[in-house]
C-alpha cells in the first residue's frame, strides 16, 4: 500500500515520469507474486496464482456472460450518477451526456488487458485471495459454485484500498464491489483470466463511458 502511496504522489507530475513509474507499479504487481511464491518453495508459483487455466474457454464464456449480466444496468446506472445522481454529492458536478470515442482506444484496450487487469489480479486474485483463504477456512459458502469465504471481501478491500491509496478520494473505493466479482471468479474456476477478462472489459467500458460524458 505504501508502494502505490509513492508512486501516486511521484507520478502527480505527469508526463513520462507517471508513465514509468504506473509501468513498474504493474511489473511489480505482476513479478512479485511469482518471486515470493518461489521464494516459498512453491514448485509452479504461475500455477498458484492462477495462471494456468485447466478450461481457458469456461474461463472466457464465464467473463463474457457475466459481461451481458452487468454491463447494461451498469451502463444505465453511469448515466443517472454523471447527469443526476452526483449532485446529491457535489450539487453542480452533473454532466451532460455527449457521444465520443476516448484518445487512442486501442492502446486503451491493450493497456487495461496487458497493464491494468493482467497485473492487478495476479496480484491481488491470484496471490492475496488464496493467502487470506489459507487464513480464513472456518466459515465457507457455496455461492453459485464457487467455495466462498471471507478471503473474497477482505481482498477486494485491500483491492479498493489500493486505489484510495494516493487519491484519497472516497470514490476510488468503489472498486471493491467489482473486486467482489473478481474474486467469485477466481474461486469459481481456479484460475485468474476470468477476473482478467472480466476486469479488462470493465475498464475499458467505463473509459468508453467516461469519454462521453461533458
Amino acid at each position: 500500500m505504501l508502494f502505490l502511496e509513492v508512486i501516486k504522489e511521484i507520478a502527480r507530475v505527469g508526463g513520462y515520469v507517471a508513465t514509468g513509474l504506473y509501468t513498474l507499479a504493474a511489473i511489480a504487481q505482476l513479478y512479485y507474486p511469482l518471486w515470493r511464491l518461489g521464494r516459498l518453495g512453491v514448485a509452479d508459483p504461475e500455477e498458484a496464482v492462477g495462471l494456468r487455466p485447466a478450461r481457458p474457454w469456461f474461463d472466457l464464456k464465464l467473463a463474457l456472460l457475466l459481461s451481458l449480466i452487468a454491463f447494461v444496468p451498469f451502463i444505465f446506472g453511469h448515466h443517472w450518477f454523471w447527469t443526476q445522481g452526483i449532485e446529491l454529492l457535489r450539487p453542480g458536478a452533473g454532466m451532460r451526456f455527449s457521444p465520443a470515442l476516448p484518445k487512442d482506444p486501442l492502446t486503451l484496450v491493450l493497456t487495461h488487458f496487458l497493464g491494468v487487469a493482467l497485473p492487478e489480479e495476479v496480484f491481488y486474485r491470484g496471490f492475496v485471495q488464496p493467502r487470506m483463504r489459507a487464513a480464513f477456512l472456518t466459515r465457507r459458502w457455496r455461492i453459485l459454485g464457487a467455495d466462498c469465504g471471507w478471503e473474497i471481501p477482505l481482498t477486494s478491500a485491500i483491492f479498493a484500498l489500493g486505489h484510495f491509496a494516493g487519491e484519497y478520494d472516497p470514490m476510488r473505493l468503489g472498486p471493491f464491489f467489482p473486486g467482489l466479482v473478481f474474486g467469485w471468479l477466481r474461486a469459481r474456476t481456479g484460475s485468474v483470466y476470468g477476473a482478467i477478462i472480466f476486469h479488462a472489459l470493465s475498464n475499458v467500458l467505463s473509459a468508453f463511458l467516461w469519454a462521453c460524458y461533458r
